[in-house]
């Protein structure tokens, strides 16, 4: 009845994917705000909704990646804003986070929220009309460590056996292009395997470009082992392509590593606290720029305080 009477924000989920049907939707009114008449007490709509919401990854950086879940929340009415009120510190009101509902076991739990109001987009409107959206996100992390024991380090042992293929004497050439050839195909079959891991997208990633520098590495020895037999002919010696070869490819080795390092290091360094240092401190209540948002820290849920149960002793 409340719902018919009283007037309502008619909030939309805007990236709402699919809902399940068991909604809660009241009204709260707060008795406990001093007004001079009963009537102007504040009411609130509370809506309490599970659902699955689409959102967008950036899988560049992947496995250091950080992806951000948002929540977008919107109204019907073209006239409803978004502000922050009733809370002059945040510590008073928490936002709290159950981390054991938490079942993304790829993804550390995150640690703060960004709640952002901004315009909508005007071209997503069929009558032309900005509305006003309110996005609410969590920053989570992904847990690299599975990546790096069973992907990066594998991979790494297979490209630097590769370079210990030139110890071997040219005049073996059999043996060498052999165990060098075993190598090769050893990586392309994990290469396949290491596919059923990643996601099918269309660009790379700084997986794929690594294990893409790996098997260029175990090219090139290939190459390099050929070279090598043409030097030395029928003759044991020990030819040139091997006097260089070999710190030449143990130089890109080390090289691309190195590289890799600094791009991994750089995708861990931007996490929820770098973005938070970055953005600084925006005000929520900020409507008249373009963007307006706050930071900060969600708490855990605390746990229910057990209530001690009074037993009634009849007298007699």
């Amino acid at each position: 009845q409340m719902r018919k009477t009283c007037w309502h924000p008619g909030l939309v989920l805007r990236n709402c994917k699919e809902k399940r049907d068991d909604a809660e939707v009241w009204f709260r009114v707060d008795r406990k705000e001093e007004v001079h008449d009963a009537q102007d007490r504040r009411i609130y709509f509370i809506a309490r909704v599970h659902a699955v919401f689409r959102t967008k990854y950036r899988l560049h950086k992947f496995p250091f990646d950080m992806q951000w879940l948002t929540v977008r929340m919107g109204s019907s009415f073209e006239f409803v804003r978004f502000v922050r009120q009733g809370v002059s510190n945040l510590a008073e009101k928490p936002d709290f986070l159950d981390r054991a509902a938490f079942i993304l076991e790829e993804y550390r739990p995150p640690d703060y929220v960004c709640v952002e109001a901004k315009p909508a987009d005007k071209a997503a409107s069929s009558s032309a009309i900005r509305y006003q959206d309110l996005n609410i996100k969590v920053a989570v992390q992904r847990n690299h460590w599975y990546y790096l024991m069973n992907v990066f380090l594998i991979d790494f042992a297979l490209v630097g056996s590769s370079l210990f293929v030139l110890l071997v004497p040219p005049a073996q050439f059999e043996d060498r292009m052999g165990l060098s050839l075993t190598l090769l195909l050893t990586a392309v079959a994990f290469k396949e395997l290491v596919n059923t891991y990643l996601p099918q997208i269309s660009y790379s990633t700084i997986l794929d470009k690594y294990v893409l520098a790996g098997f260029i590495m175990q090219v090139l020895v290939v190459v390099q082992n050929a070279v090598a037999k043409v030097e030395a002919g029928e003759h044991d010696i020990l030819a040139f392509s091997d006097t260089m070869g070999f710190p030449l490819l143990f130089a890109y080795l080390v090289g691309y590593h190195l590289y890799f390092l600094c791009e991994a290091w750089r995708a861990t360094r931007e996490d929820a606290e770098y973005w938070v240092r970055k953005a600084g401190e925006r005000s929520f209540e900020g409507q008249d720029r373009k963007e307006a948002y706050r930071w900060h820290r969600v708490h855990d849920v605390p746990p229910l305080e057990k209530e001690e149960e009074e037993e009634d002793v009849d007298e007699q």
